[in-house]
């Protein structure tokens, strides 16, 4: 099956989830994630801010905000057409951008190293092979921006999960895939993590 074949079956594959399953779901991912240690000893986070049927993250953001010693870095895309990152202090730094999606209301962009890098996407397989919404921003930004870390975390929904997507040489992998039942570690020949234990 196609990238395009794929995407298609899996954005109406979730758009069939409730509301309520949605924030269930997502609670649990995002539990699954602040409880690794790689998350706990990052400082500065690079998060995507959630919109429609993706992991929600909005609640994790607000709550990274609140201690002092982790960053939130928020991506947007410049006039340029390319993703850049944006420090933001509160929740309400954030204001409707392009795709309708909560971007930075001051664009400074971020320059410093990235300790983490938390990733959306539309599907993904457990040798960390993603596929976003078509777009190509995040396959740019991954493999052009120095700065960025080398650790890539995907949040998803168990149903985004598949056995096999298609890759080529250039694509960036995910280092791990967190659902709400697993914690896939994409480079550790994809070690499974589920209720605690490998």
């Amino acid at each position: 099956m196609q990238k395009k074949q794929i995407r298609l079956k899996q954005l109406e594959l979730t758009k069939k989830l409730s509301k309520k399953i949605i924030g269930q779901k997502s609670s649990k991912i995002i539990n699954n994630l602040i409880n690794l240690d790689l998350f706990k000893r990052s400082k500065n986070i690079c998060i995507y801010v959630s919109k429609d049927q993706e992991v929600k993250t909005h609640d994790l953001i607000k709550a990274i905000l609140i201690e002092d010693f982790k960053n939130v870095l928020v991506p947007f895309v410049s006039e340029n057409n390319e993703i850049k990152l944006s420090k933001i202090k509160l929740f309400s730094d954030l204001l409707i951008g392009k795709f309708n999606i909560l971007e930075p209301r001051e664009k400074i962009t971020y320059q410093k190293n990235v300790d983490l890098i938390i990733i959306p996407g539309v599907a993904f397989d457990e040798k960390g092979n993603r596929l976003g919404r078509g777009r190509g921003y995040y396959d740019q930004f991954l493999s052009e921006n120095k700065i960025v870390s080398k650790i890539k975390i995907a949040l998803a929904f168990e149903e985004q999960v598949i056995d096999k997507i298609p890759s080529e040489l250039h694509d960036i992998k995910m280092d791990f895939i967190i659902t709400e039942n697993k914690i896939i570690e994409c480079n550790q020949k994809n070690k499974v993590k589920q209720n605690g234990k490998y």
